[in-house]
C-alpha cells in the first residue's frame, strides 16, 4: 500500500493498525509501535472486550499506549463513562450498512439488522422505519426493549446492555 502512495504521490488512504490489548500480546506493544512507524501506519491502542483481563505489566501499558485505563471496569470505576459507547452514535451520525444493503446501524452488532435493506428502499426510508427509530429511543434510555425485539440489534448487544444496567445512555 505505501508502495503505491508513494508511485501516485499520494498521502491516502491512511492506515491505522487497531491493536486490542490482551494477556497473549500485551508484552508485543513496543514492538507492534515500531512495526507501525516503519510501516507508515498510526495506532490506535483499544481495550478488549474481555471482563476477566488482568494486564500484567500495567506500568509500561500506560505509558507506551497513552491510554489513561487498561480495562472497561477501571474506566467506569474511575470515571462512570462506558468505553466505546461512541459506536452507538453511529445511528445518528454514520449508519452501517451491509455488503447486501442490509442497515446494521453500528459496527458492534454485524449479524443483526433493522429489516430494511438500503439498496431496495433507500437509506432516507431505512433510517426512518419503525424499528430504527426505535433503537434511537432505547439508546437515549427513552423506550425499552420491546416484547418484538425481531429487528432491533441493539437488544443483543454489550455496549446497549451495560446503559441499561448502569442507567448511562445517550
Amino acid at each position: 500500500m505505501n508502495s503505491y502512495k508513494k508511485k501516485y504521490n499520494s498521502e491516502i488512504p491512511e492506515l491505522k493498525w487497531q491493536y486490542i490489548i490482551m494477556e497473549h500480546n500485551e508484552n508485543d506493544v513496543i514492538k507492534a509501535k515500531e512495526m507501525a512507524k516503519e510501516l507508515n501506519m498510526e495506532i490506535a491502542f483499544k481495550l478488549t472486550w474481555d471482563d476477566d483481563y488482568i494486564p500484567k505489566n500495567r506500568e509500561m501499558l500506560i505509558k507506551e499506549t497513552g491510554l489513561k485505563f487498561l480495562t472497561r471496569k477501571e474506566m467506569f470505576e474511575s470515571e462512570k463513562k462506558l468505553y466505546n459507547y461512541e459506536m452507538c452514535l453511529q445511528l445518528w451520525k454514520s449508519p452501517q450498512i451491509n455488503y447486501d444493503g442490509r442497515l446494521l446501524g453500528c459496527c458492534s452488532v454485524y449479524t443483526d439488522d433493522f429489516g430494511v435493506n438500503v439498496f431496495e428502499i433507500g437509506l432516507k426510508r431505512a433510517i426512518n422505519s419503525k424499528n430504527y427509530k426505535y433503537a434511537k429511543k432505547m439508546l437515549e434510555g427513552k423506550a425499552d426493549i420491546p416484547e418484538n425485539k425481531e429487528n432491533i440489534p441493539c437488544v443483543n448487544c454489550g455496549i446497549y446492555k451495560k446503559m441499561k444496567e448502569t442507567g448511562l445512555y445517550i
